[in-house]
Order: C-alpha cells, then sequence, then structure tokens
C-alpha cells in the first residue's frame, strides 16, 4: 500500500527526531515500496536508547505497509555500546512479536566488531550492501 501523500516512484521524508541534546538524530523515509527507512546519526548508548526504542515502536505503527518492515541505516552511528545494543535487540524481539520486521543496514566498521564480539554478525537481520 502506497502513502497517500507519496508521489509515484519517490519517497516521504518525515521529521528527524533528536535525542538527548542531539547525541542521536533519526531520520525517517516512508518509501514508496512500502517499508520505512531510519537513518541513524550519532550515539546509541544509555542515553539515547529508551528514546530510539520508543521511536522504532512509533514508526513501526505508521509505516506504509502491513505487516511494518523497518530498515535501519547504521552507516553514521559513531557509538554503540552494549546498553545500545540490548536496545536495539529488546525493540526487534518486541516489534517482532507484533509482526514487524527489522533489517541492519550499512554498519559501520565499529558496529559490525560490536556485533561479532556479541556472537550477531551472523543474524538473518543485517543486510549488507557489499
Amino acid at each position: 500500500m502506497e502513502r497517500p501523500d507519496a508521489q509515484p516512484g519517490q519517497s516521504v521524508q518525515q521529521p528527524s527526531d533528536e535525542a538527548a541534546g542531539s547525541m542521536l538524530v533519526v531520520h525517517a523515509q516512508h518509501l514508496t515500496s512500502g517499508p520505512t527507512s531510519l537513518r541513524l546519526v550519532g550515539v546509541i548508548d544509555y542515553r539515547t536508547a529508551t528514546i530510539l526504542e520508543r521511536r522504532l515502536i512509533e514508526e513501526a505503527r505508521n509505516c506504509g505497509i502491513q505487516p511494518a518492515r523497518l530498515l535501519l541505516n547504521l552507516e553514521e552511528v559513531t557509538f554503540l555500546d552494549r546498553t545500545g545494543l540490548d536496545t536495539l535487540l529488546h525493540a526487534r524481539d518486541r516489534l517482532t512479536r507484533a509482526f514487524v520486521t527489522i533489517e541492519l543496514t550499512e554498519p559501520t566498521p565499529y558496529v559490525v566488531r560490536l556485533l561479532h564480539e556479541a556472537n550477531l554478525d551472523g543474524a538473518s537481520w543485517i543486510l549488507r550492501h557489499e
């Protein structure tokens, strides 16, 4: 289903969400193909984790397709700690129960290393564009 405010072949930009004094900025883009792309910029840690989880739930509800599909672009994540990783895992588990798919895209080498250390680097929710 295409969003009514989107023109064919175009995406719809949503306002960014700034968390914890600009430590994390979330740019939402509702793609006309259905999923919502969320570009995360900055730090995902104990200060921004709760706000990020709320934003993921909100975007899942507003997604142009149901069941919802969220693409989390991590290319501009500068720091991810264990609390941030736990938040992503908790949000994924919670939203999966609501039939929402979350996929991580474009993880930085730093994020890939953290995922590897947590034995999550082969997880099916990580999409790599080679």
